[in-house]
C-alpha cells in the first residue's frame, strides 16, 4: 500500500489535476468504508463463533470450494486495509500540491479535516472501541495520516483549522490517560504515535503558527507534559518493550516527543526542562550500551571539526563520504541491525516532505570547483531561525529522522541533551 501511495504522488507531479480529482474521489469514499467498518464489526461480534468439530474423510473438492467464499472477517481486514491504503495515498498526495500547478485548493483542505473529523471519533465510539479495538485504532492513525499530510501544505491551508487540530489533540491526550482509556496500552499506544507525528509536523511545517496563534506555544506543550509522563521509563507503556512491536511503537513516540521539544523555541518549556534532559541522558546511556548507533554525530561539530569528511550511509550526501574503514563499519552495523518496520516507515512519512526542505550549498573549500559538480543536496539551512523565538540561545534546526526507531529515538535524544546541556547548573554538567 506504501509503494501504490508512493506512485500516486509522483503521478501528481506531472499530472496534477488528476491527483486533485483522485484525492476527492477517496474523501467522498470514506464514510462508506467506516460505516461498512462499524457495520461489520457489530456482525461479526454478535456471531457466535461454532466450535470447532474434527471431520474425517472430507474431500479435497469441498475444501476448494468453502476456501473461495469470503467470510465476514476478511470482508472487514479488507475494508481496513481500504482506509490505510487511501489515507496513505491521499496524505502523500498534498505533499506535492502545494508544488504543483494549481496549488492548494481550498475545498480540498475543508473535506480533509472533515473526513479526519469522522475517523478520529472512532477513538470515542464505546460501540466499536468494546467489538472490534484494532479497527478503532485504524481509523485513528488514518486520520492522524489524513492531518500530517495537511500539516504539510504549509500554513495558509492550515489557518483556519488551527482550533480544530488542537481540538483533535486534546481529546485523544486525554483519553489515553490513566483511568480515563477504555482501550488496551497497546492499542492507546497506537494511537498516541501517529497523533505525535501529527504534532511534529505542525512544528515543523507551521512554526510561525506559534506566534500567530493566541496561547498555542502554551496549549502545546500542556499537551506534550501531559503526554511525556506516559512514555517515559516507568510510565503506563513501559511494558510495551515486552513486544518487538510494541517496543517499535514506544521508541517512535518517544523520538516523536522529543523531536517535538527540539522544534519548540528555546526556554519554551521550564516545567519539564529538567525531566527532558534526565530523560534523554538515560536514553542515550541505554541505547549506546545496546550498540545503537547515532547517525548525527557529522551534523554536530562545526565545518572546521570535520577532519574527516565521514558520514554513515543515510546521510551520504557527496562522493568520498563513504569507504574504506567508513564502509566497513557500516557493513558490520547492516549485518547486525533491523529491517525497518512498516510503521516506522509511515511514522516519518510526513516529516521527511523532502521537496520542502531540499537545499543546495556550494563546496568552496572542496576539489570540486564547478556550478554544477560543487553543489550537493542539503536536508536544511543550519543558520534558518523559523520565527523570532527560536533565535534565543543556540536553537539548531533538527534533521530529518532515521527511519529506524531506536535510531531515530536516539539522534534526537542527542540533540535534546546537546541544546539543554547549556541551560543545567555546574553540577548537573559535572555528573
Amino acid at each position: 500500500r506504501h509503494e501504490a501511495a508512493a506512485v500516486y504522488a509522483a503521478i501528481a507531479q506531472a499530472f496534477p489535476s488528476e491527483g486533485r480529482k483522485f484525492v476527492i474521489e477517496s474523501l467522498s469514499g470514506f464514510s462508506a468504508i467506516l460505516d461498512a467498518i462499524n457495520t461489520l464489526s457489530i456482525r461479526i461480534a454478535s456471531t457466535p463463533t461454532p466450535a470447532p468439530r474434527k471431520r474425517f474423510g472430507r474431500s479435497r473438492a469441498n475444501t476448494n470450494e468453502n476456501s473461495s467464499i469470503i467470510t465476514p472477517a476478511d470482508e472487514l481486514l479488507r475494508h481496513q486495509a481500504t482506509l490505510h491504503g487511501n489515507a496513505l495515498a491521499v496524505s502523500m498526495l498534498m505533499h506535492e500540491f502545494p508544488h504543483c500547478h494549481g496549488g492548494v485548493a481550498t475545498a480540498i483542505v475543508s473535506k480533509t479535516f472533515e473526513v479526519a473529523s469522522k475517523l478520529l471519533q472512532c477513538q470515542f465510539d464505546e460501540k466499536l472501541t468494546a467489538v472490534n479495538p484494532t479497527a478503532a485504532c485504524t481509523s485513528v492513525r488514518a486520520g492522524y495520516c489524513l492531518l500530517s499530510g495537511a500539516l504539510t501544505m504549509g500554513i495558509d491551508a492550515i489557518i483556519p483549522h488551527v482550533s480544530t487540530i488542537f481540538s483533535f489533540w486534546q481529546k485523544s491526550s486525554m483519553a489515553v490517560l490513566p483511568g480515563v482509556s477504555k482501550l488496551s496500552s497497546s492499542h492507546d499506544l497506537m494511537c498516541m504515535e501517529a497523533m505525535l507525528s501529527s504534532v511534529v509536523c505542525f512544528l515543523k511545517f507551521c512554526p510561525t503558527l506559534l506566534l500567530a496563534v493566541p496561547d498555542a506555544l502554551t496549549r502545546l506543550t500542556a499537551i506534550l507534559e501531559k503526554i511525556f509522563p506516559l512514555i517515559s521509563s516507568g510510565g503506563r507503556f513501559e511494558s510495551e518493550k515486552n513486544t518487538a512491536v510494541g517496543k517499535s511503537r514506544l521508541s517512535s513516540a518517544r523520538a516523536s516527543v522529543m523531536e517535538a521539544y527540539s522544534w519548540l523555541p528555546p526556554g519554551s518549556f521550564p516545567m519539564s526542562a529538567d525531566r527532558i534532559f534526565s530523560f534523554a541522558v538515560s536514553q542515550i546511556q541505554e541505547l549506546t550500551e545496546n550498540d545503537v548507533l547515532c547517525s548525527i554525530l557529522d551534523a554536530l561539530v562545526s565545518r572546521e571539526d570535520k577532519v574527516i569528511d565521514a558520514h554513515s550511509f543515510e546521510r551520504a550526501v557527496s562522493p568520498g563520504q563513504i569507504g574504506g574503514s567508513v564502509a566497513l563499519d557500516n557493513n558490520i552495523a547492516l549485518r547486525s541491525s533491523d529491517v525497518v518496520h512498516h510503521n516506522e516507515r509511515e511514522a516519518i512519512l510526513h516529516l521527511l516532505a523532502w521537496r520542502k526542505k531540499l537545499r543546495t550549498r556550494m563546496q568552496g573549500d572542496d576539489c570540486c570547483m564547478g556550478p554544477i559538480l560543487a553543489t550537493y543536496l542539503r536536508e536544511g539551512d543550519e543558520n534558518c531561525s523559523p520565527t523570532p523565538l527560536h533565535e534565543v540561545g543556540r536553537w539548531r534546526e533538527p534533521l530529518d529522522p532515521i527511519g529506524i526507531s531506536k535510531v531515530r529515538l536516539l539522534d534526537c535524544c542527542i540533540h535534546v541533551f546537546a541544546a539543554a546541556f547549556g541551560l543545567q547548573d555546574g553540577q548537573t554538567q559535572a555528573e
